[in-house]
């Protein structure tokens, strides 16, 4: 366990400092019109790929980025672990000079979340867990909040790139401004996961989400002592990644009746 979560830390750190080297910096390229991503992302990930490779060769590894994997040691398909990594998630704040961006890194044994970690350089904000064990910011314990009415929470809620007034995010989105104490789009889907654990918001909802953006908050708000599953209720699949993640089950089944709703 300790090897885990000191490579684990070590991996988080190293990707930090490349991105703080590089921000205001970085050469910006377009994935899509509004999808961005920069050279601080792809060295961000070279640097995790590094130390994850000398010390758990046969581990699997996903990252967001594509980087030249031929110099690593090939993983064993077979691996019981499975490393998820997004090495800048925030890319657009990171671009326009917000400090409101993260590395988001978690480990995977047998298809469960295992250990992970999510690093906001800006603000030297480590946040850790360790499945059955808790979760952490910078070594103190996070638990998450006691809000349980739909009407005093704060929901963090994230947009796909290429957002249109028909798709179910944007429906969702107006229904719950109006039931709840206020929304806030961050920019950081890990950093929302990070904040629901934290207690600072009461939810965190995203429909258009992948792996790499969630596997790390999602251990972290299970540890904290809240509670996830897909967008639509549905058992959480990392995969799929679209999630509602609360303080509480009231309050969890409030904002899914609140956006069954606005599908009806």
């Amino acid at each position: 366990m300790a090897s885990f979560t000191e490579v684990l830390r070590e991996s988080c750190k190293a990707a930090g400092k490349v991105l703080m080297d590089g921000f205001g910096k970085a050469a910006v390229y377009h994935k899509d019109v509004r999808d961005l991503v920069t050279d601080s992302d792809r060295r961000a990930q070279k640097a995790v790929r590094d130390i994850l490779a000398e010390a758990f060769p046969t581990h699997i590894f996903v990252g967001e980025e594509t980087i030249d994997d031929t110099n690593y040691p090939v993983p064993d398909p077979e691996s019981e672990y499975r490393w998820i990594l997004d090495p800048l998630d925030g890319t657009t704040n990171y671009a326009h000079g917000s400090p409101h961006f993260c590395v988001s890194l978690a480990l995977e044994f047998r298809g469960e979340l295992f250990v992970s970690g999510i690093y906001a350089p800006c603000y030297d904000e480590f946040y850790s867990a360790v499945a059955g064990h808790g979760a952490w910011l910078n070594g103190a314990e996070l638990h998450v909040s006691p809000v349980d009415k739909l009407i005093d929470s704060l929901i963090g809620f994230g947009f796909p790139p290429n957002i249109t007034q028909e798709c179910d995010d944007f429906k969702a989105f107006l229904k719950l401004t109006g039931e709840c104490q206020a929304m806030r789009r961050t920019g950081s889907l890990a950093l929302n996961l990070a904040y629901t654990a934290r207690g600072i918001f009461d939810a965190t909802m995203n429909f258009s989400a992948h792996s790499w953006d969630v596997a790390a908050g999602v251990l972290l708000v299970k540890e904290a002592g809240g509670v996830v599953t897909a967008a639509d209720g549905s058992p959480f699949d990392v995969d799929r990644a679209a999630l509602l993640a609360t303080s509480n089950e009231k309050l969890h089944a409030a904002i899914l009746n609140c956006v069954h709703s606005a599908n009806d």
